[in-house]
């Protein structure tokens, strides 16, 4: 019976072994460069060993797999090419699994492993290892698009997400009578991601419902700019407006005014639904560059429109005690 646990250092021969072996395995399958004859570096093992995130699965005394669990935020799964991650919830991520070919089940263990510490399991390979993409494809990974190293060479990235009760999304655009729904996911989302951005009393000014409503039906009623409303399960969940450009420095760009969603549906790959429709209406408008402004210190947000593709530009302003920087995309 095939059983994981963490790597020790006392085990780094008996490890770099088995990528030796990995490593002729994948030459001889069409796959001689993913690996090339370094990978991965010994120095690299070493560490993983010594961060306690290299496992390896073991039959009795014998070890015949290894892999590195790594849990939190990959930087290189931050862009995507040609695709999206189905979700934004937390995973965790298989690194250089390697198996010594003398016993059989070791992506599957990896994977049961990797199951107890989330519902979100993410990986990329070459896309010459036709061998990994089919007990990828066997396990219920979908690929998901392209990511880049940090050398810059690309792999194909997958994504596994454990099989729930599957939620009901609606998205489209505004209409009369959604000026109730709009305001609430406003304010409550300002509540939420400005507390410690605005002070108490301009937070508490910002966040009136009535006022808010009263805009929202002004917009809807003079049809100005577009808005979008997205419901889960009937509820509604994330909104957001663009319209042109309202500084004279951006004329002839399009503006996202705002996006927001409800707290309790963060990092669930809704904003990213939303921001990939806007985005699209815009280009078919025939504009060519989004702008948006964000407050500096609201780094949640900043992280989400750089994984969306936005830039930071050199533009800023104060607005309400704060300071506001902006961001550019090219459509």
């Amino acid at each position: 019976m095939l059983t994981v646990r963490k790597a020790e250092m006392a085990e780094f021969e008996a490890i770099m072994e088995i990528y030796g072996i990995a490593r002729d395995f994948m030459a001889g399958t069409g796959n001689p460069n993913q690996w090339g004859k370094t990978r991965p570096a010994a120095e690299q093992i070493k560490e993983d060993i010594e961060n306690g995130i290299c496992h390896v699965i073991c039959e009795g005394d014998g070890i015949h797999g290894v892999f590195a669990l790594c849990e939190g935020i990959d930087p290189t799964y931050l862009y995507i090419e040609g695709g999206e991650w189905l979700n934004d919830e937390p995973y965790v991520t298989i690194h250089r699994i390697a198996g010594d070919q003398k016993a059989h089940g070791i992506f599957t263990c990896a994977m049961e492993c990797c199951k107890q510490y989330a519902d979100n399991i993410r990986i990329d390979t070459h896309e010459d290892n036709k061998v990994m993409q089919n007990i990828l494809a066997k396990h219920g990974f979908s690929k998901r698009g392209i990511i880049y190293l940090k050398n810059g060479e690309p792999r194909l990235a997958f994504q596994w997400r454990k099989k729930g009760e599957e939620k009901m999304e609606t998205l489209r655009k505004v209409k009369p009578g959604d000026e109730a729904d709009l305001a609430y996911i406003q304010t409550e989302s300002w509540k939420a991601a400005f507390k410690d951005i605005l002070d108490a009393e301009t937070l508490t000014r910002c966040t009136n419902k009535e006022k808010a409503a009263n805009m929202y039906k002004n917009l809807i009623e003079t049809n100005k700019g577009n808005g979008y409303l997205l419901s889960v399960d009937g509820r509604p969940h994330c909104i957001a407006w663009w319209d042109a450009a309202r500084d004279a420095e951006f004329t002839g760009k399009a503006e996202l005014i705002c996006i927001h969603s409800l707290k309790d549906n963060w990092h669930k790959g809704y904003g990213k639904q939303m921001m990939s429709r806007v985005l699209a209406d815009m280009k078919e408008a025939g504009y060519s560059e989004a702008v948006l402004w964000v407050f500096r210190e609201n780094i949640r947000a900043r992280g989400f429109y750089e994984a969306c593709g936005f830039s930071e530009t050199t533009y800023e302003k104060e607005i309400l005690g704060a300071v506001e920087v902006c961001y550019s995309k090219k459509l």
